[in-house]
């Protein structure tokens, strides 16, 4: 509720800048502007939160007894685990690669896996379609602000 206040005030300020003689039209506008922001943002607000009902938690190790622990999405598409690096500087990748052995907790479960990372591969459009459709709006935000740089990484159980 605090977004679809901020938005309206938003506008509200946006109608202040509009000339008298134009107040009628502007403000017809920034009405219509700002109920459309604030769906908008609430729609997307609710895509978020749901996409942070399925929240994994990542352990990698490193040969010197030192454990990294991140939270990320995953994707299990019936036949392998999905999770993916956002950007290709991130520490536990940089960790994985040099120890392929993880665990990862989802559901309440912890489960050790092999990681097997790509850079690049003929599947990758439709590992990261399963990811739009699981995390829609969430997803995309992501990708307009992390752009699409992402390392996938499949987990083999072992």
């Amino acid at each position: 509720m605090a977004l679809v206040q901020r938005a309206l005030r938003l506008a509200e300020k946006r109608f202040e800048d509009i000339p008298r003689e134009n107040r009628d039209v502007g403000m017809k506008g920034s009405t219509l502007l700002a109920v459309v922001a604030a769906l908008a943002l609430l729609a997307g607000w609710s895509a978020v939160q749901s996409a942070g009902q399925d929240i994994a938690v990542l352990r990698t190790f490193d040969f010197s007894g030192v454990d990294l622990y991140t939270t990320l999405w995953s994707l299990d598409d019936g036949r392998t685990v999905w999770i993916r690096a956002n950007r290709p500087d991130r520490e536990w990748l940089a960790q994985m690669r040099r120890n392929p052995d993880v665990e990862l907790k989802r559901r309440g479960r912890n489960s050790k896996f092999r990681a097997l990372l790509f850079e690049r591969m003929r599947s990758e459009a439709y590992v990261e379609a399963g990811f739009r459709e699981k995390y829609a709006l969430a997803d995309r935000w992501r990708e307009w602000t992390n752009g699409n740089d992402t390392i996938l990484v499949q987990l083999k159980p072992r």
